[in-house]
């Protein structure tokens, strides 16, 4: 679920469509949550390309059925029960995607190039 919910701003509106338990149009959305009209626009396609929500007349809902509801519904819970827990698991996350993109970022400066002519050392 980390990997779809890479950022905070992508957590809160998950849970501010949970909590709304119907569809919500984006400025709505952006009002609630003091961001930007474009930041929530972006966040929710890609949070429907991921199949957590889709886009209906009036804005967007959570997908009513399938493999993210039982997640969000328990998301929702964790967030209600003990906020501290959401927010330690979010900064873990984002602390192993700067590892993997530092480590990759590390392999790539080893890469074995081919010389290719007289001023390649």
């Amino acid at each position: 679920m980390v990997e779809v919910l890479d950022s905070f701003e992508k957590l809160e509106i998950v849970l501010a469509l949970e909590r709304a338990g119907t569809s919500r149009e984006v400025a709505a959305i952006a009002a609630e949550l003091r961001l930007d009209d474009e930041q929530v626009a972006d966040a929710l396609g890609e949070l429907a390309a991921s199949g957590v929500c889709e886009a209906v007349a009036g804005g967007h809902r959570l997908t009513a059925e399938g493999a993210w509801r039982t997640h969000v519904d328990a998301l929702a819970q964790l967030q209600r029960s003990d906020r501290m827990q959401v927010v330690a698991l979010m900064s873990r996350a984002a602390l192993e995607r700067m590892r993997a993109a530092a480590n990759r970022a590390f392999a790539d400066a080893f890469i074995i190039r081919k010389k290719g002519g007289p001023d390649d050392g």
